[in-house]
């Protein structure tokens, strides 16, 4: 009977490294780092900026519910000459950046080529840089970000058994990857048990 258990505990522990393999080939494809960048001429680009502008503008009354229009804090302002809007023709100029979840798409402008760009930038993650470059812009995203110190509530309901309602509060702290992978750490302090309980939770997004 005790083989029997040996062998069921050895069968579970590769069962789930094989899931854990699984969801991470899932999470993390492999890629090649000799990717080129595909370019397609697309004569719908400036009508679909257009039609952007005017939508990404306004906030329809019924928007302002899930949307918030940011005003500036400050504006730090300076004259430039010539040489430096003659240089900056060489770049190309972002109109428009926009990021849905991990992907970010940014229409740009160049001036000496009098052409209008968009960029599909995949797996760019919460904290990100753009700049424009001359025939370019340089994105850079950080794959790891701290999730700061958070006070937390926790509230349990124990449903069958007792049917009560536990309240739990505490300071939690964590890392963040690739904005998939979630890793926390916290100290709770429960009154039902007047006791301190150290609590870790791995949250995978997929």
């Amino acid at each position: 009977m005790e083989t029997l258990k040996k062998y069921a505990i050895w069968i579970l522990v590769l069962i789930v490294i094989i899931l854990l393999i699984i969801i991470f080939k899932r999470l993390f494809p492999c890629k090649t780092n000799n990717r080129n960048t595909v370019f397609l001429q697309d004569t719908t680009i400036l009508t679909r900026y257009e039609d952007e502008l005017k939508k990404d503008t306004v906030i329809k009354w019924y928007e302002k519910i899930s949307n918030k229009k940011s005003e500036s804090e400050k504006i730090y302002f300076q004259r430039i000459d010539t040489v430096f809007i003659e240089k900056s023709k060489e770049l190309d100029l972002m109109l428009q950046v926009k990021k849905e979840n991990n992907k970010l798409i940014i229409k740009a402008i160049n001036q000496n080529g009098k052409i209008i760009k968009e960029y599909i930038y995949d797996n760019v993650y919460k904290n990100f840089t753009a700049v424009s470059q001359k025939d370019n812009i340089y994105v850079n995203s950080k794959i790891f970000y701290w999730n700061r110190l958070n006070t937390i509530l926790n509230a349990q309901w124990s449903m069958f058994n007792e049917k009560r309602l536990d309240l739990n509060f505490g300071l939690e702290t964590g890392i963040n990857f690739k904005d998939k992978i979630d890793l926390n750490a916290g100290v709770f302090y429960s009154p039902h048990f007047k006791d301190l309980i150290i609590n870790t939770n791995l949250k995978i997004k997929f």
